[in-house]
């Protein structure tokens, strides 16, 4: 009897169930479906349908998990109509997840019509389901459908308010933020009357990770803050790891290295294993050394999330494949870089998300050809426009306007330089918004800087590239065997050069790797050129290594000088 209870269908649901709480989700997918051949009831049938379902859902596999719970929903209906319409209450999900809205409106609908006679709870999941469908193709019915169901949590199960939870989070993956946000805040105002512990901080953090997205910077990190404090209350492990990575990336796009960095090794000692974790984790780290611009080390980062379990999400998961294309390419590996986009492309065929369309047009326009990429820059900014996200928008209009500017067309630029520069000036993403100044600014110099107009004493770039480290001036001044006031006074002087006021922008500066302008090649020795051609090589190299100054990067611009001494010596 025991080896027959150890190979049952609800041993098998209940270490899938265990999985699924750890992280460990494919994993989780896997135990379920040895459990579905093994001798179990309908209802755990049922349940590890489910399992599996979800874990498809999360993968993007909507069609598989659609296709998987309703021929399941259908073998149950005659005998167990609630569990068929707790079935097709996620076949619903699926279906809306993947854009199909009638398919989801008339699911749910028949999962309302079979939950008539069930427990309260599957009525109620059944109603969401539907409140949901009818959001989404425009019924007048849905808003008056769900605010019904939140009036009825006041004396029902807690359970109620998780499923409202569960529903209101789900709107985000259509981009229904609004309806999501609205959703939260009622579920998030009757749990604090009713004074759920448990739901309150994973509900707040959730709707914190919306008003990022949003643009609404400040409610975010307020409502994330005080999701963290509820969870270190609570001290639940995975509350806690995900209210840190919800700051972690908010600190990272206002290019704040001490507080990110902080809230990232927490979170990473809290679930080092966890697969939505460790997702949140590294495109955390990865979107700081962009807003840094260390591009080469956000590319490393991704690079591992590539290989891991949650690059298997769809793609509005974890946002992650642009900030990979972009990283390689400003890193100078453009061959990977394309490979990565091939990815990304295949991926997205599966979803007509706004925001997914936009930055996979941002990324083609990225390492289009000067006759291709104004193109796939409109393409991204129109799609940008069906999506409320102002800080990607503001991103895709900072790499058209150098784009633009790199073709010569200053004053198209400028349009677009301003217009991200004012909304990263509103959100308050200092980095992103140095850059835009610096585009915009470049058009007023003098078009023959030489690279060492700007230049910093040995013990100047020795401050600079201790700060650019994260070291304080108590730090660098015990490093460089000097005093606090002598570090300030280097400092002052730095920011006077460069024409800066913040340790942020300086290490932005500092640690800024643009790709490095590639010259067509004569394909023939310098003695072979006619002069018109020889003067053409001249005038290009002059450019380039005045524009190298321009933007900091002595090295080239030092490179280029030495080549144009032997070009006109020879």
């Amino acid at each position: 009897m025991g080896g027959r209870a150890g190979s049952s269908g609800a041993v098998f649901l209940e270490r899938a169930e265990a999985e699924r709480q750890s992280g460990r989700l494919l994993e989780a997918g896997r135990l379920a479906e040895q459990g579905l051949v093994q001798p179990c009831s309908p209802e755990i049938q049922a349940r590890l349908q489910l399992v599996v379902a979800s874990v498809e859902r999360l993968e993007g596999k909507w069609p598989a998990a659609v296709e998987r719970l309703r021929t399941e929903a259908a073998l149950v209906a005659g005998t167990s109509p609630a569990t068929a319409a707790l079935l097709l209450c996620e076949v619903s999900r699926a279906a809306f997840q993947g854009a199909d809205s009638a398919a989801a409106l008339a699911t749910a609908t028949e999962a309302r019509r079979l939950a008539r006679r069930g427990p309260s709870e599957i009525r109620a999941e059944a109603e969401i389901a539907l409140g949901l469908a009818g959001l989404i193709t425009e019924e007048g019915n849905a808003e008056p459908l769900l605010e019904r169901v939140v009036d009825r949590t006041a004396g029902s199960p807690p359970t109620l308010l998780g499923m409202l939870y569960s529903s209101s989070a789900a709107l985000v993956w259509v981009e229904r933020y609004g309806e999501g946000c609205a959703l939260l805040e009622q579920v998030i105002d009757r749990a604090r009357r009713l004074e759920l512990l448990g739901l309150l901080p994973i509900a707040l953090d959730t709707l914190g990770a919306i008003e990022f997205r949003i643009g609404r910077w400040r409610a975010s990190e307020g409502h994330s803050t005080e999701a963290l404090r509820l969870a270190r209350v609570r001290d639940g492990a995975f509350e806690r790891a995900s209210c840190l990575t919800s700051l972690a990336r908010l600190e990272a796009a206002r290019g704040r290295r001490d507080k990110s960095d902080g809230y990232l090794e927490e979170a990473e000692q809290l679930c080092p294993e966890h697969s939505m974790i460790v997702g949140y984790h590294r495109t955390g780290a990865a979107l700081l050394e962009l807003s840094l611009g260390r591009p080469d080390v956000a590319a490393d980062h991704l690079q591992g999330l590539a290989s891991s379990e949650a690059a298997k999400f769809e793609p509005t998961v974890f946002r992650w494949e642009a900030d990979f294309v972009e990283a390689l390419l400003r890193a100078g590996r453009g061959d990977e870089a394309r490979i990565a986009l091939e990815r990304f492309e295949r991926r997205a065929q599966s979803t007509h998300r706004a925001w997914t369309q936009a930055v996979l047009h941002r990324c083609r326009g990225l390492l289009a050809g000067s006759d291709g990429f104004e193109e796939e820059f409109l393409e991204a900014l129109r799609w940008h426009a069906e999506s409320p996200m102002p800080f990607e928008r503001a991103r895709t209009e900072l790499c058209f306007a150098e784009r633009l500017r790199r073709a010569r067309r200053s004053t198209e630029a400028q349009a677009y330089f301003r217009s991200a520069l004012g909304t990263f000036e509103q959100l308050g993403a200092e980095p992103w918004a140095l850059r835009a100044r610096r585009g915009l600014s470049a058009r007023g110099r003098r078009r023959r800087l030489s690279p060492f107009d700007v230049s910093l004493s040995p013990h100047e770039s020795q401050v600079a590239a201790l700060v650019q480290r994260g070291a304080t001036n108590k730090e660098v001044a015990a490093t460089l065997f000097v005093t606090e006031k002598t570090v300030e006074y280097h400092l002052s002087n730095i920011y006077r050069k460069l024409g800066i006021r913040s340790r942020a922008e300086l290490a932005w500066l500092l640690t800024q790797r643009q790709p490095e302008p590639v010259r067509p090649s004569t394909g023939r020795p310098i003695q072979e050129m006619s002069p018109e051609e020889l003067e053409k090589l001249v005038a290009t190299l002059e450019e380039e290594m005045y524009l190298a100054a321009r933007e900091l990067r002595f090295e080239h611009a030092a490179r280029l000088r030495d080549e144009l001494k032997s070009l006109t010596a020879a």
